[in-house]
């Protein structure tokens, strides 16, 4: 998968807090231990079932996976429906929690056949995004890690550390054609000037007794300390209030590389 967390937008229409509110409750359903590109692929899935349902009722945009078409339907409800349908396909035992939280979201719609359609396509479309994950190959099994004999190669800095995301590089994207579609030219060579330079600025500015790091930086520091799942769909909840708009972002992080990391860098500066 991946692809983009640099996020994409989906920009819908059904009522903004119907929409923006199941994906605080998407967040709040998820456990603590799930971050990163793990976090940002269910939200994608929740997004991408809440972008199409939508869509499926205004027919404003192109389709992402399910091209359903149902005009007059509730748009909300097929908003909350689908993201409802999501969830409870990733998160079993909170079934009861989240079926709850979809009666009150239901509630606020009045009854009659466009709620009622609405919920149909809801649910259609978040049975077939859903079957879309279950190809993925993010359950794909974790091989074993050998730490690489290039000097800046991730090795095994602390007792019980172990690396993440080593088979992340080859789960299906959601919207690149591949992994490496927009590919980077890789880490600094060892031993350059502008990878000493770069070195040399972690240390300064990132030790956690540094003179030379300005508070602005430290609080930009702590402010990236979290998922960035969590930093692009807080930015996206605030414009689609602020703008009455429900875009809404969703995606994943770019594949990971056997990067080395701040602590073994300061030991490979010292060799060269």
């Amino acid at each position: 998968m991946a692809a983009l967390f640099g996020l994409c937008g989906f920009a819908l229409e059904a009522r903004a807090d119907a929409v923006t509110d199941w994906n605080i409750l998407a967040f709040n359903t998820m456990p603590p231990t799930l971050q990163g590109p793990p976090q940002a692929r269910v939200l994608g899935y929740v997004q991408a079932a809440v972008f199409d349902a939508v869509n499926s009722v205004q027919r404003k945009y192109k389709f992402y996976a399910v091209d359903l078409k149902a005009p007059g339907a509730s748009a909300e409800a097929a908003a909350v429906t689908a993201a409802h349908g999501i969830l409870i396909r990733f998160f079993p035992a909170q079934k009861a929690s989240l079926d709850g939280s979809l009666e009150n979201s239901l509630k606020a719609i009045p009854e009659g056949q466009s709620k009622s359609d609405g919920i149909n396509v809801g649910r259609a479309v978040a049975e077939q995004i859903h079957a879309i994950s279950t190809k993925d190959k993010a359950d794909a099994p974790v091989p074993p890690y050998t730490p690489g004999t290039d000097p800046s190669a991730w090795q095994f800095t602390a007792p019980g550390m172990e690396p993440r995301g080593l088979t992340w590089g080859a789960i299906t994207p959601f919207l690149l054609k591949s992994a490496n579609q927009f590919a980077y030219p890789g880490p600094l060579k060892v031993g350059s000037a502008e990878y000493a330079k770069e070195v040399e600025e972690v240390r300064i500015l990132g030790g956690a007794g540094s003179n030379r790091r300005t508070a602005e930086q430290t609080a930009v520091a702590i402010f990236w300390v979290v998922s960035m799942a969590n930093v692009f769909n807080d930015v996206a909840r605030t414009a689609a209030k602020q703008q009455h708009d429900d875009t809404l972002v969703a995606g994943d992080e770019a594949a990971r590389n056997q990067i080395d990391r701040p602590q073994p860098d300061r030991r490979i500066g010292q060799r060269h």
